[in-house]
């Protein structure tokens, strides 16, 4: 048994990674930033969870008449071909839980990216029980659209639907683009917004445009 739980969290751009220790009640016991040979010794007795950044993978549902897995993932990339702009040969799919909904949660990401991240893991001397995309951190809020700031960077999850990550982009557009691709009344009212000082103070004219755009705004 490994009550205690690492989640180590690559960076995109930089060579560093980060990690938390958790026990078994998913309280913080660490954090670090380093780079990510540091993060080996900290395995040992653990169960580890790598998230890669999520700009490298496509979070997404499917609704498929199949039941079993093996038919289901036969069948997936095909009922998922207009979703994805590159050849589904080149692509990974890899199949989440089932949503209330009926829909199947995927994770798309190009295997040769995948086998980067998976050398520098490995090269690193790490060796994890589960890798998921750091957008699945971001929290599915009843009713509420959930982002979370970081830079240049915003992830975000409407409510029971896959998370995405955005970069580039202003808070207001990211609404608009929410809102223009909702196919049903799951629009949320209540927005929350995650983020720190540095990320508030940049975006202080972004978020006082916010609260036209939504009938209740949380900002933490």
């Amino acid at each position: 048994m490994r009550p205690e739980h690492l989640v180590i969290r690559l960076e995109q751009e930089l060579e560093d990674a980060s990690w938390i220790v958790l026990d078994e009640n998913g309280y913080r016991l660490k954090f670090v930033r380093g780079p990510l040979e540091q993060a080996t010794t900290e395995t040992k007795n653990r169960s580890v969870t790598v998230l890669i950044p999520g700009l490298d993978v496509i979070t997404t549902q499917a609704k498929l008449p199949a039941k079993r897995i093996s038919k289901i993932r036969q069948i997936l990339p095909f009922s998922l071909e207009e979703t994805v702009a590159e050849d589904v040969e080149r692509l990974l799919f890899a199949i989440g839980p089932k949503q209330t909904s009926g829909e199947i949660s995927v994770s798309i990401i190009d295997r040769q990216c995948l086998n980067a991240w998976m050398s520098k893991i490995e090269d690193a001397g790490i060796l994890p029980d589960a890798i998921y995309s750091d957008s699945e951190g971001t929290p599915n809020k009843p009713m509420t659209l959930t982002l979370i700031v970081e830079g240049e960077k915003i992830y975000g999850r409407p409510a029971s639907k896959a998370p995405f990550v955005l970069q580039g982009i202003s808070l207001p557009e990211v609404i608009d683009l929410v809102s223009n691709s909702a196919t049903d009344d799951a629009t949320p009212d209540h927005l929350l917004i995650y983020l720190n000082d540095t990320d508030h103070a940049h975006r202080k004219t972004e978020l006082s445009l916010l609260q036209e755009k939504v009938t209740s705004l949380d900002i933490q």
